[in-house]
């Protein structure tokens, strides 16, 4: 049953807890309900959720379920109880309708099979199918947690879910998106339009030098979702140690190839006009600096992503770049100078990376012990295989998008790299708000691939695609026609480009969103 009734718990032989962390969420609820049912009579208690909170400490039995898969732990779970003759057939002849159907489903979703899907042991599977199909009464709560992100089988759910994260994505950035837009009108209202180029020819050049990483961050990401679902402690420090020695070596691989470039900057940089060679070193040198602090904390973000706390990365981000913004604008108004604006950043954003790192050890302490056994050979390979399977994406990512300001420098000069950017500004601002889209369904395109064969696969590959096509075009043509009369007024006259280059731009624009389409499927 589904209880509405403090009383529903307590008069229970068996709680099962799906999704909800009751003795957060509703203390007073847990201890005069549930907590009693257990004390009193021997209630026996089962916990779903992705990870081990204290509701899964308090549990008997705590079944882990990688986020987005409630739904197949579900259906194995109904597998066991029909293929052992443990479901209640008079009930089910006299109160439902399609069993027959559900029947021949399920029977595709054996535990062994879950298993690989959900990460929850085929083994805790039927054991709870089992004692939930044998004890009377039984009680079953769905929290928040199972009825909004019930898998792709679920549909209300799934709905339901990729609805909050598209209003998440879509209001979570209005505000530094209007900052940003506010601070680039200050600053080349302040420093002119040769800087403006030279902070964008900087920003991708380091991005480009980030191709270091070559994916490793997302292959160790995605071996830690199961450690971290299971509560393997030692597996996550594991992979915690090796993430954190590789992005120290990758740090010193940047700083290395940063540093080689320093030789090459007036030949990438074209036409700095009244900028000095030794100012632009400087200026580069702190955006060096910046690039490479931040792998020295970045690893530690992995284990909260993993426990499914994005929100400590979001919004550690998202704070950083407004007081940034704030503090940079204030200071172009009182004391106009580009090295000022640099070393605030510079400034604003080590302060970021050493509380986040505090707080991240005092949230995990596990990434301070010392007493840490290497991963087994077999997973150190598949890290390893998983990053080069990422490998030529990157570079392919890098050579298309990161390399168009380097190049209109060094031929055309550093001024055409502004007047350029703040269409480039423009444009990403929109196609950000267009990719929360399509970067909202990823986590059900995983658990199709792990389900459904290729003929269904690619049937719903080309409905995606032939949205993307529609909404790309479509945008693409707004921006043909808007961005010239937009950039006129936000910057003037004399920042707008020719109709032939806006048309180049936006027809790169239209096959880059293309990709994302391919990226994500």
């Amino acid at each position: 049953s589904y209880h509405t009734l403090l009383e529903d718990p307590y008069q229970s032989k068996l709680i099962l807890i799906w999704g909800e962390n009751d003795a957060v969420a509703k203390p007073t609820e847990w201890a005069e309900s549930y907590r009693k049912a257990m004390t009193d009579h021997g209630a026996y208690f089962i916990q779903v959720e992705p990870r081990m909170s204290e509701m899964g400490e308090k549990a008997d039995l705590y079944l882990p379920v990688r986020p987005g898969t409630d739904a197949y732990l579900a259906l194995a779970m109904c597998n066991v109880i029909i293929t052992e003759g443990l479901e209640d057939k008079e009930f089910i002849e006299k109160h439902t309708y399609g069993y027959d159907e559900f029947k021949e489903l399920v029977m595709r979703y054996d535990p062994d099979t879950v298993e690989k899907i959900t990460w929850c042991p085929a083994d805790r599977i039927r054991k709870a199918a089992r004692l939930y199909a044998t004890t009377k009464p039984a009680l079953l709560c769905v929290g928040r947690g199972g009825n909004q992100t019930g898998g792709d089988r679920s549909n209300s759910g799934w709905l339901a879910s990729r609805a909050i994260l598209c209003l998440i994505g879509l209001t979570g950035n209005v505000v530094t998106m209007l900052l940003r837009f506010a601070l680039r009108y200050v600053f080349i209202m302040k420093l002119g339009d040769t800087l403006t180029g030279v902070e964008g020819l900087y920003t991708d050049i380091l991005t480009m030098l980030s191709l270091a990483e070559l994916g490793i961050g997302t292959a160790v990401n995605y071996s830690l979702y199961g450690p971290a679902a299971r509560g393997e402690k030692e597996k996550i420090k594991s992979y915690m140690l090796l993430y954190k020695k590789a992005y120290r070596a990758i740090a010193l691989v940047i700083a290395a190839a940063g540093l080689i470039l320093i030789p090459f900057l007036p030949v990438i940089v074209g036409d700095p006009g009244y900028i000095t060679m030794g100012e632009l070193r400087l200026y580069y040198l702190i955006y060096l600096f910046n690039t490479v602090s931040t792998y020295f904390v970045a690893w530690k973000y992995s284990l909260a992503n993993a426990e499914q706390k994005n929100y400590i990365q979001t919004n550690a981000i998202t704070i950083t770049k407004m007081v940034t913004v704030v503090v940079q604008m204030a200071g172009l108004f009182l004391l106009p100078n580009f090295l000022v604006y640099l070393l605030i950043q510079a400034a604003v954003e080590l302060a970021q990376k050493i509380f986040v790192s505090r707080y991240l050890d005092r949230k995990y302490p596990l990434l301070k012990e010392k007493d840490i056994r290497p991963l087994e050979k077999e997973e150190r390979d598949d890290v390893v295989n998983k990053t080069k399977a990422l490998m030529l994406h990157r570079i392919g990512d890098m050579a298309r998008l990161q390399t168009d300001t380097i190049i209109i420098s060094a031929f055309l000069g550093v001024v055409w790299v502004g007047l350029i950017g703040t269409y480039k500004m423009i444009i990403n601002s929109v196609s950000n708000y267009v990719n929360v889209i399509f970067n909202s369904v990823i986590s059900s395109f995983g658990n199709l691939i792990a389900t459904e064969g290729k003929e269904r696969q690619f049937e719903l590959f080309l409905v995606y695609r032939f949205f993307a096509i529609w909404v790309y075009g479509f945008s693409a043509v707004g921006f043909f026609m808007l961005l010239s009369p937009l950039v006129e007024l936000y910057v003037g006259a004399e920042r707008v480009l020719p109709a032939a280059i806006i048309s180049w731009y936006l027809i790169d624009y239209f096959f880059k969103g293309e990709r994302v389409v391919l990226s994500n499927f």
